[in-house]
């Protein structure tokens, strides 16, 4: 843990687009299993130097001969991640971090969202989702400085220029991404038919609706991976970025800055050289500090109504124990 460089360049290699973040397969290897032939398994190359996955002799699916090793090095590697669909949703922590440096709202928005699972979106967690964007999005029309993150420009006329720029600025940065073609449309829509969607279609009511909208969209609370096209080998090499979002979210637990945002733009994180660059930066960060501290606590169960709350020791068998100290333990 105290080799910074070291654990930075660790990271890197396993963010690059051009790194082994795919499967590792053994010569001649088409899986997990081997060649459909049975000349190689996963575990070695031939039988003379390894024996396949599912055992040894000619009806092995790892292998055709041989029962001499016990397997050998794995030396082919694959770029890219696999082809399945990664979509972790935002932590509650992440969420909150994410709506500070997105809009400037701080507190505990997250309060309102339902425990960090897995798997499904249940009725609970969109009503947790609906409940917070609203409340968000409320204090962004409240707060002008707030809402002057928001919104880029100062509506003339009608408005529609001023909130195609909202879309487009605000929308990148909250889905970590360029806006589709599609997506510009739909936003632009809401705009457009604000004086249906909101009680008096006011600018503002646009704006609050608009930014509501990106808060309950799947490409806010997802980190999705999902942007490439599967190769030959059915492995997705991550975008720009992607790769932007992992580094942030690895390091800070939000989401990306806009140094970042400009490296992705360029496309300038392709390369362990790139990404190696921009994690040394953001470990300058006090963020990457903040995201230290939060990963030890979690690790050492840290927290209101834990043991650390109220640290006591018999004085009998620790006579030096200062409560002095408890501060020292858990901040």
């Amino acid at each position: 843990m105290h080799d910074w460089r070291t654990r930075t360049f660790l990271a890197a290699t396993l963010l690059a687009g051009t790194a082994c973040s795919g499967e590792i397969q053994a010569p001649g290897g088409q899986g997990p299993n081997g060649s459909s032939t049975g000349s190689t398994g996963a575990g070695g190359s031939s039988g003379t130097t390894g024996t396949g996955k599912g055992g040894s002799g000619a009806s092995s699916p790892g292998g055709t001969s041989g029962t001499t090793g016990t397997g050998g090095t794995p030396t082919q590697c694959v770029p890219g991640v696999p082809a399945t669909a990664q979509l972790p949703r935002l932590t509650k922590v992440q969420y909150d971090n994410t709506v500070r440096d997105l809009l400037g709202i701080e507190g505990n928005p997250s309060s309102m969202l339902a425990p960090d699972t897995t798997g499904s979106v249940d009725q609970r967690a969109w009503d947790g989702y609906k409940a917070a964007a609203d409340s968000v999005s409320q204090q962004v029309i409240a707060n002008p400085t707030a809402r002057s993150r928001a919104v880029p420009c100062t509506p003339s006329g009608d408005g529609a220029s001023c909130a195609q720029q909202l879309i487009a600025t605000l929308g990148q940065r909250a889905f970590r991404r360029p806006l589709t073609a599609e997506e510009t449309t739909r936003f632009t829509t809401m705009f457009t038919n604000r004086a249906a969607l909101t009680a008096t279609g006011t600018f503002d009511e646009a704006v609050q609706l608009i930014v509501r909208s990106f808060l309950q969209s799947p490409s806010f609370l997802t980190r999705a991976e999902i942007g490439g096209t599967p190769d030959a080998n059915n492995q997705i090499a991550l975008s720009s970025w992607e790769i932007a979002s992992r580094l942030s979210y690895m390091l800070w637990s939000s989401m990306p800055d806009d140094a970042l945002f400009a490296a992705a733009q360029a496309n300038e994180l392709q390369t362990k050289e790139q990404i190696l660059a921009q994690a040394q930066r953001m470990l300058t960060d006090t963020k990457a500090r903040a995201m230290v501290t939060s990963f030890h606590q979690h690790y050492a169960h840290m927290g209101e109504g834990t043991r650390w709350a109220s640290i006591a020791r018999d004085t009998a068998l620790y006579p030096q124990f200062s409560t002095a100290l408890i501060p020292m333990l858990t901040d």
